[in-house]
């Protein structure tokens, strides 16, 4: 809807967003969580996209960094099995 029907609906002014083409939407419509939800982050489907201000942490995953964390943290796991075995002490 445009702005004018926007304030003419009666929808409180809070509950109303205002998407990049400059038309509102009412935050109401959307249902972010569970089974049959109609607003997410995936770009592959825009007809789903919704705003990373709406998120609770206002983060967006970064596939790179995940990756990296995860190789950081295998790297970690396999020193400390070396280091576990190479100095145990509970055979003595």
């Amino acid at each position: 809807m445009d702005a004018r029907t926007a304030k003419l609906s009666g929808i409180a002014p809070e509950n109303l967003y205002e998407l990049p083409n400059g038309s509102y939407v009412d935050r109401g419509m959307f249902k972010t969580f569970g089974r049959g939800s109609n607003c997410t982050l995936d770009k592959t489907d825009p007809r789903k996209l919704c705003p990373i201000e709406w998120t609770v942490y206002k983060y967006r995953p970064s596939l790179p960094a995940n990756a990296l964390f995860i190789a950081l943290y295998g790297v970690a796991l396999l020193l400390h099995i070396y280091l576990g075995i190479r100095w145990r002490i509970w055979g003595l």
